[in-house]
């Protein structure tokens, strides 16, 4: 048995549970929307305004959870907020009641994140910082798994169903926010109260070593594209929508089964060079993609996809713990996060205009070719305690 602390292995079944509530309804979501009146356009939309209400959302309440010393409180109440978003889409399909109620999961996605990254980070030592993290986005993404599985399984016997899935998908995240209940942390003192603007505005404060560290991280954020084209392409190559499913499955499989070796790989051999390695397979992945039109290689791509998702995901927030002093953990994780989600709002607009009037070779060759100018700038960083 892993020997991890007690609130870690409790944030990771959190993580689990919810992760497989949100991807039960993350495949199916798009073809209820549809069939209730929405137009690309208005999912675009709609997604759009999920993703900044997120980002948001992150900066905020990572900075606050610093402020008040206090982490638990914003996790119980993002995962509760997200619990109710998600049950809210099985009562009424007016589109505003369906904003509404993805805002709703969002914002209680961006309030949890950046104070349950705080608190992960405040169970770690310089020796295991990296492994604790790995293993939490392997339990999440674990979830990942189970979610889809159980999707299909519950369509395969009632079709179109949406809205009982939707309640059934309460279970798992109802499930999350009793654990939370069981949290424990550590209280600190309050930092001097600063007005709201001052702390999304971290950027300013943060250690040289931050910036440093964020200028390629957010580079990428502006190039990363949404899964959305990814598998679109899968399916241009493979021509069957079931591929597609299945592709999305062992990504995150794979990525569920890396994450923590990678995590421990960081720990030993430097979180850096795992960061840059994980650039390297996300510019591969979509090379590859741009390029091939044979099915089986684009199965496997997608499993390389599932590295890089492990090695960046994990070592990008170890590396900020390991150079922020501990009473900003919080504002550095909400401010990176959340310029991330903006960042990954900019690159869905890129994508898809470059998709639109170029080519989806060209949109996915420009991507991996910035990825690879980030790898290699993050390979020839040199940050002081944030391994080799």
């Amino acid at each position: 048995m892993l020997r991890f602390p007690r609130t870690v292995w409790l944030l990771a079944w959190v993580s689990l549970l919810t992760d497989i509530s949100s991807e039960m309804l993350y495949p199916v979501l798009p073809l209820y929307l549809t069939t209730v009146g929405f137009s690309g356009l208005l999912i675009g939309i709609l997604e759009g305004c999920a993703d900044v209400t997120s980002g948001l959302a992150k900066m905020y309440f990572g900075s606050t959870s610093d402020n008040r010393g206090r982490r638990k409180p914003f996790i119980v109440g993002g995962y509760l907020l997200s619990a109710l978003g998600k049950t809210m889409l099985a009562v009424w399909s007016h589109p505003i009641w369906i904003f509404s109620a993805r805002l709703l999961d969002r914002f209680g996605k961006g309030m949890r994140t950046a104070p349950r990254d705080a608190l992960l980070n405040q169970q770690a030592t310089p020796h295991n910082r990296a492994g604790i993290f790995g293993f939490h986005r392997a339990m999440d993404t674990a979830g990942a798994v189970i979610g889809p599985l159980l999707a299909l399984a519950y369509l395969q016997y009632w079709p179109k169903q949406y809205s009982s899935l939707f309640l059934l998908a309460f279970v798992p995240a109802g499930l999350a926010v009793v654990l939370t209940l069981l949290l424990r942390e550590r209280i600190t003192a309050p930092l001097p109260r600063r007005p709201w603007w001052q702390r999304l505005a971290y950027w300013k404060q943060a250690p040289p070593l931050y910036r440093k560290l964020l200028a390629p991280l957010l580079l990428f954020a502006v190039i990363r594209t949404t899964d959305f084209f990814l598998l679109l392409r899968v399916q241009q190559i493979t021509g069957d929508e079931r591929m597609v499913l299945f592709s999305y499955i062992l990504y995150n499989l794979s990525y569920a089964v890396f994450a923590y070796p990678f995590g421990l790989w960081a720990d030993r051999w430097g979180s850096l060079t795992v960061l840059s390695f994980g650039l390297l397979f996300y510019a591969s992945v979509f090379a590859g993609l741009a390029f091939t039109d044979r099915p089986l290689l684009a199965i496997v791509l997608l499993i390389v996809y599932g590295w890089y998702a492990a090695a960046t995901e994990v070592t990008a927030r170890a590396l900020i713990g390991q150079i922020v002093p501990a009473h900003d953990v919080g504002a550095a994780m909400g401010f990176y996060t959340g310029m991330q989600s903006l960042g990954f709002l900019l690159a869905g607009a890129i994508t898809g205009l470059l998709w639109t009037v170029w080519s989806p070779q060209g949109a996915l060759g420009w991507s991996a070719a910035v990825a690879l100018l980030c790898a290699g700038w993050t390979a020839s960083l040199r940050l002081k305690n944030a391994g080799r």
